[in-house]
């Protein structure tokens, strides 16, 4: 065999080798089948271009036989893609299996660890808000499909947030999380927000809020307004215990990776099974149960943390 022909065959027995191993083999997408819109039209998905346009990346094809080390491997590409900011979300056309457009912001992957992403569409699903919560932080955009407008509202949510603790001697110091979104008509949407001082003192004040926007515009020049925006007193943010323990169990969440967040919802279920319709008539019933929850968000070691009486 001459040399040329050995190069050849030696190249293509490298492919076969090892390029079967790898979990994306170039530029495209995977879909986050959890956002599909209410009449099932769009989705968002997660992948990297390297340098072709969005017209041209292609969804990745689901492996049949995906073999058990597959998840790994998927997870090192997207890694290494963010790591060398190639990642992107992009809104897709779920029906054509087309790219819309780029989400900026996001930088969200299937397996990212301690990263969640939520997507609420309008009833029309013609607008969505999608938040992509990670540890000790997170970001938010707005999407409308039929102008390919998506924005990045990062900024104004957490300007309208931060606005709201300007007495505090160490704003600095405070994350922000938001959630509940609620898209509106019109271009209106509301999100809650929670500010905290991460393993924070006990004298460390949380701050709840509830913030309204309204994007005006497309394109380019779509910008996001301000509407409103006010403090949420404790005694409206927690009406009953109830509704205290399953906030304390969501903020807990949030700041779990995918496995740890399989045990605790598999955890709360099994508790609120034996204890659910006594919670919500008696409070004395959730206290055991919200300080445990409480002290495993607060970073407590596991030979430390506090046991479940309840």
């Amino acid at each position: 065999m001459r040399p040329a022909a050995l190069g050849v065959a030696w190249g293509l027995w490298l492919s076969g080798t090892f390029g079967a191993q790898a979990a994306e083999p170039g530029p495209g997408f995977r879909r986050v089948p959890a956002t599909i819109s209410p009449n099932g039209a769009y989705v968002l998905a997660w992948g990297w271009r390297e340098g072709e346009t969005l017209a041209k990346i292609k969804e990745w094809p689901k492996d049949e036989n995906e073999r058990p080390e597959s998840d790994k491997e998927r997870r090192k590409s997207a890694e290494d893609a963010f790591d060398e900011k190639k990642l992107e979300n992009y809104l897709v056309d779920a029906v054509r299996g087309r790219v819309v457009a780029i989400v900026p912001g996001l930088d969200y992957f299937d397996g990212r660890r301690h990263a969640d992403l939520s997507v609420v569409w309008s009833a029309d699903s013609r607008e969505a808000v999608a938040i992509c919560e990670v540890r000790y932080g997170c970001t938010v955009a707005w999407m409308r499909p039929a102008t390919r407008t998506c924005l990045d509202i990062t900024g104004p949510v957490k300007t309208a947030a931060r606005s709201l603790l300007t007495k505090e001697k160490r704003l600095s110091a405070y994350t922000f999380a938001f959630f509940d979104q609620a898209v509106l008509t019109g271009g209106e949407f509301a999100v809650e927000g929670w500010a905290r001082i991460p393993k924070g003192e006990a004298d460390s004040p949380d701050f709840s809020s509830r913030l309204c926007f309204r994007v005006k515009g497309d394109g380019t020049k779509a910008r996001c307004v301000l509407l409103s925006k006010r403090t949420i007193p404790d005694s409206e943010l927690r009406p009953s215990s109830a509704a205290e323990l399953n906030e304390v169990y969501l903020q807990l969440r949030a700041t779990l990776g995918r496995k740890e967040r399989a045990a605790l919802d598999k955890e709360q279920r099994a508790w609120l099974k034996e204890h659910g319709e006594a919670s919500k008539l008696d409070d004395n019933v959730n206290a055991p149960r919200i300080s445990y929850l409480r002290a495993r968000m607060g970073g407590v070691g596991e030979g430390e943390r506090m046991k479940d009486e309840g």
